[in-house]
């Protein structure tokens, strides 16, 4: 009679061995994801840091056209003013 019990008796001792075991692996999951989430708020405030910083960009180039057209087209009046004269 006493080797059913003491089967029963290593059967729970297993469970709560790989209960143990699985609980390690839960928390390493946890902390994985913990991290990895860590990592993508990081990494989306650095692209919103960059998106405002290619808007900047684009509108300092597109000022900078605007100022070479104008200086191209006053150096185009003045070259005619010259050949006029």
């Amino acid at each position: 009679m006493q080797e059913p019990n003491l089967d029963k008796k290593a059967q729970v001792r297993r469970i709560q061995s790989d209960i143990m075991i699985l609980d390690a692996d839960l928390k390493k999951k946890i902390r994985a994801k913990e991290g990895f989430l860590m990592e993508v708020k990081r990494l989306k405030r650095e692209q919103d840091m960059l998106t405002m910083e290619i808007k900047n960009k684009d509108s300092e180039l597109k000022k900078i056209d605007n100022e070479q057209m104008i200086i191209t087209n006053e150096i185009k009046s003045l070259k005619k003013k010259l050949n006029i004269l």
